[in-house]
């Protein structure tokens, strides 16, 4: 006898093998979208810092940096408070920590010393603004 078709337990076979493969490439994807997202953030905030650092020297006055709620700010200061200027949202899923707020001056110094550190929960990042006034990134 000469059957024409597949049989129903051929067609669960496939479609399990199928299954599996889309599964596997759906989380590969999500995992590809965390890592972008998680150096997009790293890449603004050194954007964020070049630009405070190059608005202080050409506006001549002291322009620092924050984090608070979530956000990092750059700061101006034209009475005797900080305003925020520019802000930016920290994405979710990533915490970001500092142990300063610098203020990079006219003549293109930062201080104090300080370290920003960008993470997730599989990546980390270290960036560091110098008395110099430098900004260096360091991925781990």
């Amino acid at each position: 006898m000469n059957k024409k078709g597949f049989t129903l337990f051929e067609m669960l076979v496939v479609l399990t093998i199928l299954s599996l493969a889309t599964s596997l490439t759906v989380s590969s994807f999500s995992f590809l979208a965390a890592s972008w997202g998680f150096q997009q953030q790293v890449r603004d905030l050194q954007a964020m810092l070049s630009k405070a650092r190059y608005k202080a020297v050409f506006e001549n006055r002291p322009i620092r940096i924050s984090l608070e709620n979530r956000r990092i700010a750059l700061q101006t200061k034209p009475t005797e408070n900080w305003e925020d200027e520019l802000t930016m949202p920290i994405k979710k899923g990533l915490q970001v920590s500092m142990n300063a707020k610098p203020v990079f001056q006219p003549h293109g110094l930062a201080a104090p010393l300080c370290s920003i550190v960008i993470e997730d929960r599989i990546r980390r990042a270290t960036i560091t603004i110098t008395m110099a006034g430098r900004i260096r990134t360091r991925r781990e």
